[in-house]
């Protein structure tokens, strides 16, 4: 029997992905008011949330093949038709480069943050480097999920750290910088094992809150804080940020800044899993469950329309209010043509042709988006 779905955490995905439309639209649709509010920390989100979710998923008697071919047709049919999207309607000229075919074939097979250069990391739809990162980590799910996690987290830790300690104290030679060099920047803010940290934290939140299944005390109180210290820590991360670089620790603020909320969106994810607040009664709405839904579609066809936009100087011909009004419309409207008629009927022709059964918490949750 699989667990019933928390709509509480379903609903904060949408407010994870409309954070990140928001900040690819500032500066390109809508003047930079908030340029420097880090809205894209919605991936931290929902790496944390990924780890929570999978774990809470996948109960009990764990079926490797089950779980990896639900993996593949949760997010390759959605990548995959994304991906052939931004190419054709945005850069077919790639085509005539040879030097792109090493990173269009990464990107196909989503490895494609696994190699620290811009090229690579932002192949084609540049939002999907994140489903590259939740690859390796779904890669290394059925392994860290069990007895192994303590030791997966020591070594995570201790990878990260030195990583970061050897980019800001050792000099690295640096020729004239381009989309084929390795990018530090790359390393530390996409490579999947530097974000792994924040998969593990999921895990063990799930953890805990499966061991627990306490109420939460003064819940609406609780959610509120929660949604607040998430509010605080953005405002006050580029600052962060700054201050260490100003210390020689660029890459270390840097890397804190993306994601040192990790705990933040634990905890928030652990007070909403109890669906006890008022706000949880809020996030139950039907409406705001179903844009949780299709939230995935909408965080890997958001940027693409964007840039369509940008390309037809949209925002320039109507203002940039009407602009910012047509394209949330667009994006939306478009996420749910996709959840309908492509991601749920390709994730579960899959799912029949591999005679894997649906998971009926996996599939309507998802662990991304």
């Amino acid at each position: 029997m699989q667990p019933k779905q928390i709509d509480t955490l379903t609903s904060l995905r949408f407010l994870a992905a409309a954070s990140v439309v928001v900040a690819h639209m500032m500066g390109s649709i809508v003047p930079p008011f908030f340029s420097g509010a880090p809205l894209a920390l919605g991936v931290s989100f929902f790496f944390v949330l990924s780890g929570f979710i999978l774990t809470y998923a996948y109960q009990g008697r764990f079926d490797a093949r089950r779980f990896y071919i639900s993996r593949f047709a949760r997010l390759w049919p959605v990548h995959i038709v994304t991906g052939l999207l931004a190419f054709v309607l945005l850069s077919p000229f790639l085509a005539k480069h040879p030097e792109w075919l090493a990173p269009s074939i990464a990107n196909v097979l989503l490895l494609h943050a696994w190699v620290p250069v811009v090229g690579y990391v932002f192949s084609h739809n540049a939002v999907s480097w994140s489903i590259s990162a939740e690859m390796f980590f779904y890669l290394l799910f059925p392994v860290v999920r069990g007895r192994w996690l303590k030791l997966a987290f020591a070594a995570t830790i201790l990878g990260t750290a030195t990583t970061l300690a050897v980019l800001d104290t050792v000099p690295i030679p640096q020729g004239q910088p381009n989309i084929w060099s390795f990018s530090p920047s790359n390393l530390v803010l996409q490579h999947p094992v530097m974000r792994l940290l924040e998969f593990l934290v999921g895990i063990a939140t799930c953890r805990l809150y499966l061991s627990s299944r306490n109420d939460v005390p003064f819940a609406t109180i609780a959610e509120a804080g929660a949604l607040i210290s998430i509010l605080l820590f953005g405002i006050s991360s580029n600052g962060i940020a700054a201050e260490l670089t100003r210390y020689g620790w660029r890459h270390v603020g840097m890397w804190i800044s993306q994601t040192g909320g990790m705990l933040l969106f634990a905890v928030t994810i652990f007070i909403f899993a109890h669906q006890r607040g008022r706000i949880s009664v809020l996030l139950k709405h039907r409406t705001i469950v179903w844009l949780g839904e299709i939230s995935f579609c909408t965080y890997m066809a958001h940027q693409i329309i964007i840039r369509l936009f940008v390309k037809y100087s949209v925002s320039d011909r109507l203002g940039w209010i009407p602009a910012s009004v047509l394209v949330l419309a667009t994006v939306y409207a478009a996420s749910h043509i996709l959840w309908r008629y492509w991601e749920l009927p390709a994730r579960l022709r899959i799912l029949e042709l591999t005679k894997v059964r649906r998971a009926s918490t996996e599939s309507a949750q998802g662990s991304f988006m």
